[in-house]
């Protein structure tokens, strides 16, 4: 009972903690890709809803129902206010922790184990674009999907029920639907059924045929753009990606990839310029990695606990098969693509910390209490670091802040139940430019095709 209440008082914690970090997330404003989902999601009929599901031959993606679905209702229900959308993202995200909580405790079966992860999870900084941005939604709501699928065909295992593998047949379609990247439960399905548990495909085939339907449908019929940014590529700067990746998993800031010149080499200005924030990076990243796995791997090698290598292998491939869909995008790689992956990670983290923290509490518990104060303490102080360096240089915040004051301005000068043109002028930046999403921003507020000029014009009013 009181170990229970203890879980449930964690799990609290983990909230509240993620909760307090990105408090500024909730006054975030619309920006870039929001007003073009905004303008693309306003649909004024049951036919221009249903063409939601229809893939788009101008974008890559396709996820109406993590996209144009959430921003339709939430727009009529709300209009153009930003507040619902995060509070929406926030009470998804307070789900997948729980959810983590729950899929970790049946893998690792160790609620300790799992209280760990869900903290981690919650707190770790690659949720920070989505907490900013809602259109990057899908990659808060696409992960609540996987969690819950995998949880049910877990459950489909264990209570023999073929009840539990439907719904989480139908979950997974769902989850499709809401991000692609949900598809990566199948090579990670395969992974479990490899190394945790005897091999039997048959229970995964339905998945696999909902993946090719799916891919039939999506880049045969309806086939996406795949160029400039989101051109596929095989070269050195995919170990560039998976670096990025596993930094990012650590809380490095996404700044950060920018600043590496060479696999391993940072910039020395960098340096020079931000010694407090690399130096917090730095010593919390090595403190990380050598107590959740240089020594806890080092002490299973010389014990020869063989029977704890299929674990490391699950949550490794589990790490790099959820980034399969993106790691080859060689010039489109950001830290919220990593909200599958990172529960990888976390599972052999804070697995072999458990192995760490049981061994020491063999002869000093006290001691192993201590060392999880203090490993937790170095991943909030990492976290909060991130999130004033972030602040500071990201171009989220910077963005959703010149879309909030232009948008505002043209407001005030020009109503929009009085507006008299359809222009209106931006001095020309390729920052404004972005933040407005070229015509999107003005074209939703006003709800007809205002032209958006960059350009300063003598004797015009100039936002």
């Amino acid at each position: 009972m009181i170990r229970n209440k203890l879980v449930y008082i964690f799990l609290l914690l983990s909230v509240v903690t993620s909760a307090i970090l990105y408090k500024d997330s909730f006054r975030a404003y619309f920006f870039q890709d929001d007003w073009f989902t905004l303008r693309i999601s306003n649909a004024k009929n049951v036919s221009e809803f249903l063409q939601f599901f229809v893939p788009r031959k101008d974008i890559i993606y396709y996820r109406p129902l993590g996209m144009q679905v959430p921003f339709f209702i939430l727009q009529k229900l709300f209009g153009v206010n930003p507040l619902p959308f995060h509070i929406l993202g926030f009470g998804l995200h307070t789900i997948n922790i729980i959810l983590v909580f729950l899929l970790i405790r049946i893998l690792a079966k160790s609620s300790p184990v799992a209280s760990l992860s869900a903290f981690l999870y919650g707190t770790s900084m690659v949720h920070y674009t989505p907490a900013f941005w809602p259109a990057t939604l899908p990659f808060i709501m696409g992960p609540t999907f996987f969690f819950a699928s995998f949880i049910l065909f877990l459950m489909s295992l264990s209570k023999k029920e073929s009840s539990y593998h439907y719904l989480s047949i139908f979950v997974f379609i769902i989850g499709v639907l809401t991000n692609e990247i949900v598809i990566v439960l199948i090579p990670i399905l395969l992974a479990y059924r490899v190394f945790l548990e005897k091999f039997k495909i048959k229970k995964i085939l339905p998945y696999i045929l909902v993946f090719f339907v799916i891919f039939v449908f999506r880049f045969m019929v309806f086939t996406p753009p795949v160029h400039g940014s989101y051109q596929i590529g095989i070269s050195k700067d995919l170990f560039v990606n998976l670096r990025a990746y596993l930094l990012w998993s650590f809380n490095w800031p996404e700044e950060m990839k920018a600043q590496f010149v060479s696999l391993f080499g940072i910039n020395k200005q960098f340096i020079r310029e931000f010694p407090w924030y690399f130096g917090i990076f730095f010593v919390t990243f090595v403190i990380n990695v050598f107590f959740f796995y240089i020594i806890p791997v080092t002490l299973l090698i010389l014990k020869k606990m063989k029977h704890f290598y299929p674990r490391i292998m699950f949550g490794i491939i589990w790490f790099v098969a959820g980034l399969t869909p993106v790691l080859f995008f060689t010039q489109h790689s950001f830290s919220y693509y990593l909200p599958i992956s990172l529960v990888g990670l976390l599972l052999l983290s804070t697995s072999l910390f458990g192995y760490l923290f049981m061994t020491i509490s063999r002869s000093n518990k006290f001691l192993a209490y201590i060392l999880t104060v203090f490993l937790l303490s170095s991943w909030m102080i990492t976290s909060i670091v991130s999130v004033e360096f972030n602040s500071k240089i990201h171009w989220v915040p910077r963005r959703a802040s010149l879309s909030e004051i232009f948008v505002r301005k043209a407001i005030q000068l020009n109503p929009p139940e009085e507006i008299h043109s359809n222009f209106i002028f931006v001095r020309p930046s390729s920052e404004n430019k972005l933040s407005l999403n070229n015509q999107d921003a003005f074209r939703v507020i006003y709800n007809k095709p205002v032209v958006t000029i960059y350009r300063n014009v003598f004797g015009k009013i100039i936002l």
